[in-house]
């Protein structure tokens, strides 16, 4: 025997329920932006894609925000408003079907002040608008004789707006140090949010995000958003590159496929931290930073990234059997995983500010990370003793030649690798570069004490560089006081491989000692 029973539904405690998923309101804002860019990227025969948010302070010291799009408009209520409903995804930001509702329960709590204008003919005098409350499981308005536009374009497009605490918009200064309850410094931090989680779409597509501010007795002062990016100071192996792949349902694993539809874009950095802006005039400038690239525990290690929009970063431990400990701090990993497939991706949490952790893709995704840096590397910037050691052997080089007519070139931290960047102080820097008087061509990498295989591949990474750059090295030199054995087995492995000219690399290794440089 079998009975039933009806689940009741209160609709004012499921809305307070929707809006717990996030924890600032950059990320409710992000989930509006995120539908805008999704948008754009399902209709790439727009003629414009830009995005205006605006921030207004309000004489009661809440904050009215809107968010405006150039993009198609909503046709679908019904999807767009159904909880859960996936029938419409223009890209995989439309993963989950609840972004648009727990957004706006988050900003709304009391469900009374949100409101959503759309376009989708350009021509019509009117347009459509739905506001609060929202209401589950029963016919929801369209006020469809509306005339006044309230944003910016006279397209087709979406306008979305609410009224949140001055408390909830004080959520985007969590961690930061000092007094950041003035508007105007709680609005720049909203501005370096969106120029981090968003960096990668800034500088790849052909997106235009602008961020209008309005102080209470001022006028507006309008801001276009830049990438906010890492202050790069040199490259760890593997490098900067990229790798197609497939996942193989077999091995739990994405593996090479050069047929496959996910690209893996990598970078894997050392960098020193970005400046912190000093007075008001320094704000909603992304070359400075208050909260990211730091070079601290909390800003280093792993940064995963879907299609150029952050998802989750600062990962450390998940992937390495490593405590987080200072020494990392220069660490940055930028994984981007490219792909118009959302089924390729690891799971996200509904809110986009987390990845479903024990989901198999992204224990794939770790293991690929791993298999590319099998253990984190320390800050790579060379000990004064090390320079001074380097110094001194292009010192006794040249000396060699003192009465010569012809003379080696000889340089230290000779910059390498610059297809990367036109900007000289990001690239890589071999220790020492000679080219002797016959025209062979050797690099060192030296380590004071004793070599890692870091350094191994480090000195690799410079001669792919060279060739790179159109010079091809004669021999790698690595030098330090002591080789372990392991490391001379993998100097051996790596002379059995082809360099992208098909010659066969030739690294050796060497002592201080040896050279003459220390006894």
């Amino acid at each position: 025997m079998s009975r039933t029973f009806t689940a009741n539904t209160e609709n004012s405690n499921l809305w307070a329920g929707l809006g717990t998923q996030y924890t600032s309101i950059s990320q409710v804002i992000n989930e509006f932006v995120d539908n805008s860019i999704s948008n754009f990227k399902g209709h790439p025969s727009l003629n414009t894609n830009s995005i205006i948010i605006t921030l207004e302070e309000l004489d009661t010291s809440d904050v009215k925000i809107s968010i405006e799009d150039s993009g198609t408009g909503i046709s679908d209520f019904s999807n767009a408003f159904g909880i859960g409903a996936k029938s419409r995804q223009d890209s995989p930001l439309n993963e989950h079907g609840f972004g648009m509702k727990q957004a706006f329960a988050a900003a709304d709590p009391q469900n009374s002040s949100w409101r959503l204008c759309t376009r989708t003919d350009a021509s019509s005098a009117t347009y459509d608008e739905v506001s609060a409350p929202y209401t589950f499981n029963k016919d929801m308005i369209i006020d469809d004789s509306k005339t006044d536009w309230p944003g910016e374009f006279s397209s087709t497009g979406t306008y979305i707006e609410f009224t949140c605490s001055h408390a909830l918009f004080k959520t985007v200064s969590r961690g930061i140090k000092g007094d950041q309850s003035r508007f105007i410094k709680l609005a720049a931090l909203l501005y370096e949010d969106l120029g981090f989680t968003y960096a990668g779409i800034i500088k790849t597509l052909s997106i235009s995000m602008k961020l209008k501010v309005k102080e209470k007795g001022k006028s507006f002062a309008s801001y276009n958003l830049s990438a906010l990016v890492p202050s790069q100071k040199s490259v760890y192996p593997p490098g900067i590159s990229s790798e197609t792949v497939s996942f193989d349902e077999d091995s739990n694993s994405y593996i090479p496929d050069r047929n496959g539809k996910l690209t893996i874009n990598y970078q894997f950095l050392e960098v020193e931290s970005k400046d912190t802006p000093k007075n008001d005039s320094e704000l909603f400038d992304n070359t400075k930073s208050c909260k990211y690239y730091k070079a601290n525990m909390s800003t280093s290690g792993i940064e995963i990234r879907f299609n150029g929009r952050v998802m989750k970063y600062n990962i450390f431990d998940d992937v390495w059997a490593t405590e987080k400990h200072n020494s990392y701090n220069s660490l940055l990993v930028i994984i981007d995983l490219q792909t118009d497939d959302a089924s390729l991706l690891p799971g996200t949490t509904t809110s986009k500010n987390g990845l479903n952790e024990g989901d198999e893709k992204i224990e794939a995704l770790y293991g690929w990370i791993k298999k590319k840096m099998p253990n984190p590397i320390k800050s790579m910037s060379k000990s004064t003793s090390e320079i001074e050691l380097f110094n001194k052997l292009k010192e006794d080089k040249e000396r060699a030649f003192l009465h010569s007519s012809s003379k080696p070139t000889v340089s230290v931290e000779q910059r390498v690798w610059h297809a990367i960047s036109t900007d000289e102080k990001k690239l890589p820097r071999i220790d020492l570069y000679e080219c002797t008087i016959s025209g062979d061509v050797n690099i060192y990498e030296g380590k004071y004490n004793k070599t890692d295989s870091q350094d191994v591949y480090q000195l690799k990474m410079y001669w792919d560089g060279l060739i790179n750059d159109g010079t091809t090295p004669t021999c790698g030199i690595l030098v330090a006081d002591e080789h372990p054995e392991w490391v001379i087995k993998l100097v051996s492995e790596i002379n059995k491989q082809l360099d992208s000219n098909g010659n066969n690399y030739n690294f050796v290794t060497d002592t201080w000692k040896n050279l003459g440089v220390k006894s």
